[in-house]
This record gives structure tokens, C-alpha cells and sequence, in this order.
């Protein structure tokens, strides 16, 4: 891959570590990013990307 190129996972593992006070400031994007993933929960985590973080802002 060229420099700047992404791999499978890059975009979502990025948005996922996002500081929680952003989420917590802007919680109608939280219910959104997670809407989006919520029947894709074991296909992300088979990407090795932690949803701990970001689970624990929708709390």
C-alpha cells in the first residue's frame, strides 16, 4: 500500500477514539455511530478494534 492508504477498519477505529467528552457533549451522534454498528459487533471486534471506550459513553 501507498503512504496515506487505508486498511479495513482505519475510519471506524479512528472515529472509536474519539475523546469521550465529545460523545458525551454530542450524544445524538453517539446513538447514531452506534445504530450503525449495532449488528456488525463481531465482524468489527474479528477487526481487532476495541468498542470498550466508546461503549462506555451510551452509558
Amino acid at each position: 500500500m501507498a503512504e496515506g492508504d487505508m486498511y479495513e477498519g482505519d475510519l471506524l477505529a479512528n472515529v472509536l477514539r474519539i475523546p469521550s467528552f465529545f460523545w458525551k457533549q454530542h450524544p445524538e451522534l453517539w446513538i447514531q455511530v452506534n445504530d450503525l454498528m449495532v449488528n456488525r459487533r463481531y465482524e468489527i471486534e474479528g477487526l481487532k478494534i476495541s468498542l470498550e471506550k466508546f461503549e462506555e459513553c451510551g452509558n
